[in-house]
């Protein structure tokens, strides 16, 4: 039923280009079809989340008001549907929550996600119903799982940004209207980040144990992120179960407080933090570009072994597009490069084709105390073949060795395909 609602959700809102991955391969069979993929989700949020913008957008713009009337309006409404979007079943909160989730069902925890609930004007949003012994499992089995798991939300939301930057340049070389969802998602996981290291965290993570008691299925999955990540990333080979006793004396104590972190892993994360800043470094978030011909932007990530940052160049010609990016892949011991590289055939709404070719060196075994790198790759490529004037089919076979790719679930070395539908309807006009 959920997935009913989630595809009601997409259906209304397929204006331009909207793209359905119907089946993820090997991730759906993996997961005997129980869970999104982190690809679905992505479509989802995407096809919502710019639909809704573009409706906004062309109801304002057939009021008859002053240009600077309309600009400060169209400011104002975009902003307050992005905060909207923070806590609806498609939305970017959504999108967070089960790319966490994406990662525990891979590993056979099962889970719920608070976003279908509704959880309006809440500070925290869970991933809850899972027992403490799965997770001390996963620990066991897969720490560096455990660590993707808690860092995969953010993730899902810098990830989200990149696919829009890529689109929407493309496709013209103004992104006026995604301005909104990439300061609202940029903004919104830095200053997440920047919290977890405070004493006002440390005094909420007590309230939520306060107020979760001894119902175990209430808890959330890893309370903050980041300090569940920083604390698991430092302490890979300590058992989940030494966390201690919940303070109510029921089950383990998940939730990581920033007090509990010594001083060399607090100011990991808050070296994080500021380093999440770099994903505001691009002239798309001001809404133009040098020229209309290319353009560029900063990236950073959390990934299970530290952090991975580096700057991304767009190239566009009249029917190719190419895509530049040099990475710098970051350890505790260890500072190792990485190159992506895109191609892009496209027609006037769509890409017909796209190769992605990724070359990088990784802490070996994905381990963040490792001081020796391991090289590694992925090979990428994504058809569509047109079925009319608005609607193609499009398969997307890949192939990766052992590493961390943003957006892919496994680290194991994987290969596999989605398959998919991406639509054109001209219910509203192309804008700005």
């Amino acid at each position: 039923m959920k997935r009913i609602v989630i595809l009601l959700f997409l259906f209304p809102s397929i204006t331009s280009a909207s793209q359905l991955t119907f089946l993820d391969l090997p991730y759906n069979f993996d997961t005997r079809f129980n869970q999104f993929s982190m690809h679905q989700t992505l479509n989802v949020t995407t096809a919502f989340s710019t639909t809704l913008h573009r409706i906004t957008t062309q109801g304002i713009l057939r009021f008859e008001l002053p240009a600077k009337i309309k600009a400060v309006l169209w400011a104002f409404a975009l902003t307050g549907e992005d905060y909207f979007l923070f806590y609806l079943p498609g939305g970017y909160g959504w999108l967070h929550e089960e790319w966490h989730r994406a990662i525990l069902s891979m590993r056979g925890v099962n889970s719920y996600d608070e976003i279908y609930s509704f959880p309006l004007f809440k500070k925290f949003v869970s991933v809850d119903h899972i027992r403490d012994e799965d997770l001390i499992n996963l620990k066991k089995k897969f720490p560096h799982d455990l660590v993707r798991a808690e860092e995969a939300g953010v993730e899902a939301q810098f990830f989200f940004t990149e696919e829009i930057r890529k689109n929407c340049f493309f496709k013209r070389s103004r992104c006026l209207e995604e301005i909104p969802q990439l300061l609202s998602n940029i903004l919104n996981s830095s200053f997440y980040i920047l919290f977890s290291s405070t004493e006002e965290a440390s005094r909420d993570t007590t309230e939520m144990e306060k107020s979760e008691g001894t119902i175990i299925s209430e808890r959330d999955a890893f309370g903050l992120d980041f300090t569940a990540w920083v604390y698991d990333l430092f302490r890979e080979n300590l058992p989940y179960s030494m966390r201690g006793v919940h303070p109510s004396g029921a089950g383990i104590k998940r939730y990581v407080s920033p007090s509990q972190l010594d001083e060399k892993e607090l100011n990991y994360l808050k070296l994080q933090g500021y380093l999440t800043w770099l994903n505001l470094l691009s002239p798309q978030i001001f809404g133009f570009a040098p020229s209309d011909y290319w353009n560029f932007y900063f990236t950073h990530y959390l990934t299970p072994w530290g952090f991975s940052a580096g700057v991304s160049l767009l190239i566009r010609g009249k029917k190719w597009g190419y895509f530049l990016a040099g990475k710098i892949n970051s350890s505790l011991h260890l500072n190792l490069p990485e190159l992506d590289a895109e191609i892009w055939l496209k027609n006037s709404w769509n890409s017909l084709l796209k190769i992605r070719i990724s070359l990088w060196i990784q802490p070996l075994k994905q381990d963040f105390y490792s001081k020796k790198g391991s090289p590694g790759g992925l090979l990428e490529i994504y058809l569509n073949f047109p079925l009319d004037k608005s609607t193609t089919l499009f398969i997307n076979p890949f192939v990766k060795s052992e590493g961390w790719v943003p957006g892919n679930e496994y680290l194991d070395a994987v290969s596999g395909i989605r398959i998919g539908t991406s639509f054109r309807l001209n219910l509203l006009k192309d804008t700005l």
